[in-house]
């Protein structure tokens, strides 16, 4: 979230709507980069429309893509759990149908080994390279080793075969644990205007 908040702060960008309730490490990160992080209320369906134009329910997706249209913004879409589904059909990414004003954030560390770290953003095409220059003006040596081992790891087909391994395992545990349980899975998203 720094590399794209620093990122987002050169390039115009002043505030940035998170979630509240939200990770309070994010709203700090947020902050420390040099935005102004604005907490919108959340409902069942995700960030409040009436408060910020944003939501996140099935039904409210177009609207999120309209309101960044419109405002000229960007949606941060941090899909960082979407691996662990339990009770409905996978979500499409809002990246996929208005990839200039979507940034997808994601990571392998909930479902690989939280201490590497793997991570990614998918950008639109204007924040690419400022991307790529925040990355090597800030971070000494990249992992090396441990990206060409994720990638060889993801190119054979590991990652895939891992997830649905561990999807069948924490399910079980989970209806051991909860039985009845419905979980909601929904990417958090930030509106940055």
């Amino acid at each position: 979230m720094v590399l794209l908040g620093a990122v987002l702060v050169r390039s115009g960008r002043k505030r940035i709507a998170v979630e509240d309730p939200g990770h309070a490490v994010i709203r700090h990160l947020v902050a420390r980069s040099g935005l102004e992080p604005v907490p919108i209320p959340v409902d069942a369906g995700g960030i409040d429309v009436d408060t910020l134009a944003v939501v996140l329910a099935p039904g409210r997706r177009a609207r999120i893509l309209a309101w960044a249209e419109e405002t000229d913004a960007l949606v941060i879409e941090d899909d960082f759990d979407s691996e662990y589904r339990y009770d409905r059909t996978p979500v499409g990414s809002l990246q996929g149908p208005m990839s200039e004003r979507v940034v997808y954030c994601g990571t392998a560390s909930k479902t690989l080994a939280p201490t590497l770290r793997p991570g990614w953003i998918i950008a639109p095409g204007e924040l690419v390279w400022p991307l790529v220059e925040q990355v090597l003006y800030t971070v000494i040596s990249p992992p090396r080793l441990e990206q060409r081992a994720f990638a060889d790891f993801l190119l054979r087909g590991e990652l895939d075969r891992h997830l649905r391994r561990m999807r069948l395992r924490y399910r079980r545990r989970r209806d051991v644990t909860a039985p009845g349980a419905r979980l909601h899975w929904r990417p958090t998203s930030c509106g940055v205007v």
